[in-house]
């Protein structure tokens, strides 16, 4: 006689393991994430940590558990019989409780211990999604004004260029992360604002164009920058070869 496959609450078999994660359940109307590996959850990057792990949720088809477009059934339903109505145990509602509790798990994963032991003794998805993100509000302001701040005030000076431009480029990002993004023009703005006089000539340039992409401004700020130290370089060795034939001329011989 063939022995009945095993099942949820059957005793297990030899040699029959525990799921190793999330991945590995597989009941029947259970949600399945997969292990969580990407960028976690700090202080800092609260929206990208919700564009990484929102697309899985919704992927899994989950996103009513955390946003509560998804209510939980009630946990028990009448059934009425002649004469009387006893309340039964609604299935749906098992379903929802072990989906919400897989999805809650998964979620404490994606975030860094300190992160995750603040919002400890969350009960639903939906009850951490919201504390995650009430969280990251204060500082996020904080961090918004910092950045708003940094970038009015950075000045190219003594830097190069590329080092410049990257560093106007992470305030901007950063202030996407925070929630408060500025658009390229005023970022474009921004970083010709700092640049030096000398710089003058290809502000202007830039200044006139209707519309400037990213790539387009790093290579023209770039190769003017490359050119200034050409043009440096050989007035400094024009200077230098002056020197030098003065100092022959003033030690030529009948000069002495």
């Amino acid at each position: 006689m063939a022995t009945p496959p095993n099942t949820p609450g059957s005793s297990k078999s030899p040699g029959t393991s525990e799921p190793s994660s999330l991945s590995d359940l597989q009941l029947s109307n259970k949600i399945s994430l997969t292990p969580y590996g990407s960028i976690k959850l700090d202080r800092t990057n609260h929206l990208l940590w919700e564009t990484l792990v929102l697309p899985v949720i919704r992927g899994h088809k989950s996103a009513g558990y955390i946003f509560g477009t998804k209510p939980c059934p009630p946990e028990y339903l009448p059934r009425t019989t002649p004469g009387s109505t006893v309340q039964i145990p609604n299935s749906d509602y098992e379903d929802w409780i072990s989906n919400d509790k897989l999805l809650l798990g998964w979620l404490y994963s994606t975030m860094n211990p300190d992160i995750a032991s603040q919002l400890m003794q969350k009960l639903t998805s939906k009850e951490l999604w919201d504390a995650a993100k009430e969280l990251s509000g204060a500082h996020t302001k904080s961090r918004v004004i910092f950045y708003k701040g940094e970038l009015q005030k950075t000045r190219k000076g003594r830097m190069k260029m590329e080092e410049y431009l990257t560093t106007m480029k992470a305030f901007s990002d950063n202030l996407t992360l925070a929630g408060s993004p500025i658009s390229l023009s005023d970022l474009i703005t921004q970083i010709l604002i700092g640049l030096d006089a000398e710089y003058t000539p290809i502000v202007v340039h830039l200044g006139d164009k209707e519309s400037l992409s990213w790539i387009e401004l790093q290579t023209t700020l770039l190769t003017f920058e490359s050119r200034l130290e050409q043009l440096n370089t050989y007035q400094n060795g024009g200077i230098n070869l002056s020197q030098a034939t003065a100092h022959i001329a003033i030690n030529r011989p009948e000069n002495r």
